[in-house]
């Protein structure tokens, strides 16, 4: 598994597969090693990206299936046509709500492209809870990666950027 912080600069020398994986919400980029939960920071979801944002829609960053959809957690899981598959993640320990504010508008097994919306969320109540406004991004299958590598810019602006790409 690669660590949360293998994010090089520039590309390995020698890959077989390049995946451009889609900013899921607008906002500003950052490491999974700043977030303050210790899983997330170690990457023990996977190797990725945060973004900090107030948008209500997450949508999806790869074009492929829909596996999962946890409204408890408030995230999604898709994988890609080639197989990367990918959580994208509101918030941190979110089981408390209950779901409460959180409406997917894709269901599991339904397909997707990159920049189809998949989560609405009702921000404005979920700051009055208190919640971080984050989306994580982590690929769940990272073991045959070689790296990630992630935007260049810290503003991202779904679904039109790149928020990482991932080199097998």
């Amino acid at each position: 598994m690669l660590p949360a912080t293998f994010l090089p600069d520039t590309p390995p020398e020698s890959v077989r597969l390049e995946i451009a994986v889609m900013t899921p919400v607008s906002g500003k980029r950052d490491d999974l090693t700043s977030h303050d939960d210790a899983l997330v920071s170690r990457g023990v979801y996977g190797p990725g990206q945060l973004i900090y944002t107030s948008s209500h829609l997450l949508c999806s960053p790869v074009t492929g299936k829909i596996n999962d959809c946890d409204v408890l957690s408030y995230s999604f899981v898709v994988t890609s046509k080639k197989g990367l598959k990918i959580r994208v993640c509101y918030g941190s320990d979110m089981t408390r709500y209950m779901g409460e504010k959180c409406e997917f508008l894709k269901r599991a097994n339904d397909d997707v492209t990159a920049g189809d919306p998949v989560l609405q969320l009702n921000t404005a109540w979920l700051r009055q809870q208190q919640v971080t406004p984050v989306c994580i991004v982590s690929v769940m299958n990272a073991s045959a990666l070689k790296a990630l590598q992630p935007a260049r810019t810290s503003q991202v602006t779904a679904p039109h950027d790149i928020l990482f790409t991932a080199y097998a």
